[in-house]
Order: structure tokens, then C-alpha cells, then sequence
């Protein structure tokens, strides 16, 4: 029941991920000020909080048959993922071609391609562009941008047995501690050479882009720099699994309730950073902090919520909290489309509001974005992956086990 509740948190805390996202896409339609330049850093802040997420969860359900060359650990796997990630991606992309077909007619449909092979095969954040337009890889398609990180996510799940061979050998507390803190140290050091090296790599990788769009690609939706993130959580997912024979005492916890604080506090700096212009003296140690710190802070977070008793934990673990956690996937891939929709049919009218206005603007998109994606969940995406994994005759306890953990 105890192991229950803390694979419950998680899910709960996956659409914590979500609505950060929402929140912080749904600002960058507003009028900017100070209000709505905080509510822009909490969408960079979700995306590594659902990237960490996804090492701890994959790691939970996959790692254990993975090692113990259980036959067919790996189709399984692949099964699995593709069953979670690829039907309602699929619907995505085809309700983009229609409505780029509706609004702009059957040349920019045409003028999609050949990045549209990519966006089909979701590799479209593995390279910064077809090398026919000069535009970044990820905007082939309109009204699909967002999904540069389910292509991101594709290459977390084709490294993930070459991550396993490698963390499933540390299996003592300080030397899953000792790797926690390499790759800590490892994305400071590799995003640090980025920046002070950031005009020649764009050229070598994409000289035929715009600074501005390359510079976004390397340190932002390419998921080589994301790697880190990743396996962040793959390794505080091994730590917990690690500490799951020993009861924590009451010192352990209050001293963890007070880091946990901590952490949150370094997340919720983390929204400011991501929120501010950097000042150019200290743009190179603020950029790499606001990489650092929330892989560190949102790692800590989720094992706290995973092993401590906490009334966070409670909040996390609620039935509606689940039912929530269940539709991230949907929020996230619907949720472009519903703030450009709730835009065009209230925003002339909210904007006359003041900051009313604006808090209703963003209350009329979470709402409108939460129900249609349980209903999509309930009736598509649930459905779609449940009829894969039969036709696919994907291992029933690895299934059952996905199905009662937070969804990535």
C-alpha cells in the first residue's frame, strides 16, 4: 500500500509538470509585464520537471527486466512506449495538416515537407533542419512546434538500455550519490562550453539557420543537452530504489523536509531566472545555474514525494490529482490549440480587464484545456495504447505497472 501511494505522488506530480506548461504557454499570448513574464519561466521549468520525471518513471517500470535480460525486456519496452506516445501524436499531426490545409491553403501543406517525413517518425528535434528551408526542423508543420520534446523523449528511450548497462552497476547509496553528482557536474561543465562556444558550434551545426533559431535548437530542443535531464532521473529513480529497505526515522525526515523546502524554493528561483533578462556581466554563470539548479532541486523533490510521508505527497496522491496525472499527455499535446482557440473567442474582450482579465484569460484556458483532454484520454488515448499492447501481446506485468505510475 506504502509503495502504492508514492508511485500515485508521481502521477500527481506529472500534471504539476503539465500546468506549468499551460500556465507559462498560455502568458506568451498576453500583454508582458511583470505578472506575465513570471507565469513565461514556468513553462522551461515544467519541461525539465517532465523530463526528469520521465528517467525516474521509465527507470521504475523498464530497468529491472532490462538487466535481467528477461526475454523480450526490450520489445516490451519499445511496445510499450510507442503504444503511450505514438497514437494521440499521430492524431496531432493529422489535425495540424487539416487545419494548415483549412487556414493556408494546399501550398503551405506541400511546403511542409520534406521536414514532414521527420515529424512523422517524431526525429524532428534530433537535427536542426532538412537542410532544404532554412528553418528550424520542429516548425516544418505549423501548429506542431510543441512536439519537439515527444521526439526528444524518443531519443531518452533509444538510450536507455545503453543508460542501463552502465547505472545498473552502482547499486550502493554513496555511489549512486557519486554518479548523481557527475551528472550534475557533467551538464554545468558540457552547457558552460556551449554558451562560450555558442557562434561556432551554431555554424557547424546549422549554418544555414538564423542565429537565434540554432542557438534555441543546440541549448533548447535538441535532446542532446535534455540527456542530462533524463538521467537525472534514472538515477534518483536507482537511489530510491536503493533506500527502499530502510524505514526513515524522524531525524532523516525532518532534515529531508527542510532540503525539501529548499528545493522548492531553488525551482521556484529557477521560474524568476527563466523569467528575467540576464545581465550580460553574469548571462554565462546565470544561464548554466538556471540548468543546474532545477535538475538538482526537482531531482530532490521527487524523491522526497516518492519516499517521505508529507502532506505534498497527500495533495499529490488525491483521486482528482491521479485523474489529472493520467491526462498530461493529452494536456500537453492539446493545449496549443485551446489557447489559440479560447484567444480568438475571448481575448479582444478580457484584455479590456486589466490583470482580471488576463487571470481569467489563463483560468478559460486551463479549464477548457482539462476537459477536453480527459475526455480525449478516456475515449482516445487510453484506448488506442490498451489495444496496442494486446495486438502486441506486450508482458501484462510490465503493462499493469505502467498503467499505475506516473504516465510519461
Amino acid at each position: 500500500m506504502e509503495a502504492q501511494q508514492q508511485i500515485h505522488s508521481l502521477t500527481g506530480f506529472r500534471f504539476m509538470a503539465a500546468l506549468m506548461v499551460l500556465v507559462g504557454h498560455s502568458a506568451t499570448v498576453l500583454p508582458q509585464w511583470w505578472l506575465t513574464r513570471m507565469l513565461l519561466g514556468l513553462a522551461p521549468t515544467g519541461m525539465i520537471l517532465f523530463f526528469v520525471l520521465s528517467g525516474f518513471v521509465i527507470w521504475l517500470n523498464y530497468a529491472e527486466s532490462i538487466v535481467a535480460r528477461r526475454p523480450g525486456a526490450l520489445r516490451d519496452f519499445a511496445v510499450a512506449r510507442f503504444a503511450r506516445l505514438y497514437p494521440m501524436y499521430v492524431v496531432i499531426l493529422v489535425l495540424a495538416f487539416m487545419l494548415t490545409g483549412i487556414i493556408h491553403g494546399g501550398a503551405a501543406v506541400m511546403d511542409a515537407f520534406p521536414g514532414a517525413f521527420a515529424m512523422f517518425f517524431a526525429l524532428q528535434a534530433w537535427v536542426p533542419t532538412d537542410l532544404v528551408d532554412n528553418r528550424l526542423l520542429i516548425f516544418s508543420i505549423p501548429y506542431t512546434g510543441h512536439l519537439w520534446s515527444i521526439s526528444t523523449e524518443l531519443f531518452f528511450y533509444a538510450c536507455f538500455p545503453m543508460i542501463v548497462a552502465l547505472l545498473s552497476r552502482f547499486h550502493s547509496k554513496a555511489s549512486i550519490l557519486i554518479v548523481a553528482m557527475i551528472n550534475i557536474l557533467a551538464l554545468g561543465l558540457v552547457f558552460h562550453l556551449c554558451m562560450i562556444n555558442l557562434h561556432p558550434l551554431t555554424m557547424l551545426f546549422a549554418p544555414s539557420l538564423p542565429e537565434t533559431d540554432s542557438t534555441m535548437w543546440l541549448t533548447y530542443y535538441a535532446p542532446y543537452m535534455r540527456i542530462f535531464q533524463f538521467l537525472a532521473g534514472c538515477i534518483v529513480c536507482q537511489l530510491y530504489l536503493s533506500l527502499l529497505s530502510h524505514v526513515p526515522g524522524r531525524m532523516e525526515t525532518n532534515i529531508v523536509r527542510i532540503l525539501a523546502l529548499a528545493a522548492l524554493l531553488g525551482v521556484i528561483g529557477t521560474v524568476i531566472l527563466f523569467s528575467i533578462s540576464l545581465p550580460p556581466k553574469w548571462y554565462s554563470i546565470l544561464a548554466v545555474l538556471s540548468q543546474v539548479a532545477p535538475v538538482a532541486a526537482v531531482s530532490f523533490l521527487m524523491l522526497y514525494v516518492a519516499r517521505y510521508r508529507s502532506k505534498l505527497r497527500r495533495l499529490l496522491s488525491l483521486p482528482k490529482m491521479l485523474a489529472l496525472g493520467d491526462a498530461s499527455y493529452s494536456i500537453y499535446l492539446w493545449h496549443p490549440f485551446l489557447i489559440e482557440a479560447v484567444r480568438n473567442a475571448t481575448l479582444g474582450i478580457l484584455l479590456s480587464w486589466g490583470i482580471a482579465g488576463h487571470l481569467t484569460f489563463i483560468g478559460l484556458v486551463v479549464g477548457s484545456v482539462v476537459l477536453f483532454s480527459l475526455v480525449t484520454y478516456h475515449f482516445v488515448e487510453a484506448p488506442a495504447r490498451r489495444f496496442l499492447r494486446r495486438g502486441f501481446h506486450v508482458n501484462s506485468n510490465a503493462a499493469v505497472m505502467d498503467l499505475h505510475t506516473a504516465k510519461t
